[in-house]
């Protein structure tokens, strides 16, 4: 279990869009696009959490986990928004991301990650919908899947 800052544990797991994340059992990442000036898209880091946010607005495909189908965002009426990643075995989980009226948000104790590593991970939206990050987006990284989807990459240096 994942120890939250706002809540007392999340635990996320399963596959993106139909599939794992990209960053394989070695940690590896193949990045799809980088450029240093880049602020990651999807969190922030703070002094002792990772603040993740999503800002529906900010993206604009979701894929079915159990079809793969892609689907624009706008389509599908937004419930609940959950995270999952490399960090909670890809499972979206029963804590909800916080809405405030105009985003998401979640902050998770940095002691959760280990330093050095990178972390995919996803949105999940209705436990259904995996959000695709946005395109020419700086910390996403191509899965192996069959259906071109991708994944949101979190660094802790």
């Amino acid at each position: 279990m994942i120890a939250l800052c706002c809540a007392a544990f999340v635990c996320v797991s399963c596959a993106t869009t139909g599939g794992p994340s990209a960053a394989s059992s070695d940690n590896s990442v193949r990045t799809i696009s980088r450029s240093e000036s880049d602020a990651p898209v999807g969190y922030t880091l703070k002094t002792n959490s990772v603040l993740f946010e999503f800002r529906p607005s900010d993206y604009q495909w979701v894929t079915n986990g159990t079809t793969g189908k892609w689907v624009d965002i706008s389509a599908i009426p937004i419930r609940r928004v959950t995270i999952a990643g490399d960090f909670n075995q890809w499972h979206p989980g029963n804590v909800q991301m916080i809405f405030d009226g105009r985003m998401y948000y979640l902050p998770v104790s940095l002691s959760v990650f280990e330093p050095g590593r990178a972390y995919g991970f996803k949105y999940v939206i209705n436990g259904e919908w995996w959000v695709e990050p946005p395109s020419k987006t700086g910390n996403a990284a191509s899965t192996s899947l069959e259906n071109s989807s991708a994944n949101l990459i979190l660094r802790i240096e």
